[in-house]
């Protein structure tokens, strides 16, 4: 894993012109975390994370059978970090795919392995500025960790894993709503900018994308708690 990890980093250095770390101490270490991500830039997403993560245990997605079930959840439960992602294959779809059950029985097997000290679930956003673009920028950014708890199910914690990717991943049904969230981060932040000149300096990339999730954070509640006003912000955006 070490010449591998250093193998990705050099060739994500020289791929990407930024690539930014946000919150990286969600994923804790005194105990394992499955770490769960959608996957929208096939390779360059395993790399990243090879280069990025450290004790990872090998995995390639698929649980074939018991007995491989078994060594994953138990690493895990010593403390290692898995990485999964559940929807299986890349893809360039703005929102959280169809998701597999491997991480949802990953998590509740490695816990019941090791009680005393549960793993947890790390959700992980993944977001590049201009994907598979040479020089382009890209931010991981891991969520807060998500508790596996003694009665969990399969079926509850695979929806609570989707529900958590679609919140890290900024998932939106098309590509024109993303878009409409980054014009309105750019608008937010132009507008502090110009009450707090001290502000000019340029944001780094993981900061926008903080930006960009709370600007769907704001859009979701106003959509529902006041949706008149909502639609009026939005066709003044766009």
């Amino acid at each position: 894993m070490g010449l591998r990890s250093w193998f990705g980093r050099v060739l994500m250095s020289t791929w990407f012109r930024e690539v930014d770390i946000v919150d990286a101490e969600n994923v804790p270490s005194d105990r394992g975390s499955i770490i769960v991500s959608w996957h929208p830039g096939g390779i360059f997403d395993r790399m990243l994370l090879n280069a990025n993560i450290k004790g990872q245990v090998p995995f390639d997605g698929l649980i074939d059978d018991r007995a491989e079930l078994e060594m994953v959840a138990k690493s895990v439960a010593v403390g290692g970090n898995v990485v999964v992602f559940p929807e299986g294959d890349a893809h360039d779809n703005p929102r959280v795919e169809q998701i597999r059950a491997c991480s949802a029985r990953l998590a509740i097997r490695a816990r019941e392995i090791s009680p005393d000290n549960p793993p947890v679930i790390v959700p992980l956003g993944i977001h590049y500025s201009e994907k598979h673009q040479f020089r382009e920028r890209v931010a991981l950014v891991f969520d807060r960790p998500v508790e596996v708890r003694e009665n969990d199910t399969v079926e509850g914690l695979t929806d609570l894993i989707k529900a958590e990717m679609n919140r890290a991943s900024h998932s939106r049904s098309n590509w024109e709503d993303r878009k409409l969230i980054w014009k309105a981060r750019g608008i937010i932040h132009a507008e502090r900018v110009r009450r707090n000149p001290e502000l000019k300096v340029r944001q780094s990339y993981g900061e926008s994308v903080l930006g960009a999730r709370r600007v769907r954070a704001a859009w979701e509640w106003l959509a529902t708690e006041k949706p008149e006003k909502c639609k009026a912000i939005e066709n003044d955006i766009r």
